[in-house]
């Protein structure tokens, strides 16, 4: 056998090793930044932080939301910093999650949570201002 084709072999055993293992289960709440939102609404301020006003980053208040189980509520967003609006997909959750969102001008995104299976849900939060900041995931834990 070639050299070549020992490295080939080899090489495709480890992306096939690599395939086969199992992805990491999301993280637990960060301490002090969760909310238990047991209402029929619930807010989240969205703010941008900036140090030296080049390093700026999305800050969510509350960072991880929980539902409780048996409650669907309406979800709302609103962007607290002066000269910043959302994106047209400002809060994003993925394909197939139980949370409908939609524009509510250009500060605020409001989602109805049908709460239709417990699950951890990253989303992403999209600003548009000066200076750029990177998008934010915080999570919704639907208990």
């Amino acid at each position: 056998m070639s050299a070549k084709t020992l490295l080939f072999v080899i090489a495709a055993y480890l992306i096939g090793g690599c395939a086969q293992m199992p992805g990491a289960p999301p993280p637990s709440p960060p301490p002090g930044k969760t909310y238990s939102c047991t209402g029929a609404n619930c807010d989240v301020k969205v703010s941008v932080k900036c140090t030296l006003y080049v390093f700026c980053w999305i800050e969510a208040d509350p960072e991880w939301l929980q539902v409780p189980r048996g409650n669907s509520p309406v979800i709302t967003w609103e962007v607290r910093t002066s000269g910043y609006t959302f994106s047209d997909n400002g809060i994003a959750f993925p394909s197939g999650s139980p949370f409908r969102c939609n524009a509510a001008g250009k500060t605020k995104f409001i989602c109805n949570d049908m709460h239709t299976a417990p699950g951890k849900y990253k989303y992403t939060i999209t600003l548009i201002g000066f200076p750029f900041v990177l998008p934010n995931d915080p999570w919704v834990e639907n208990e």
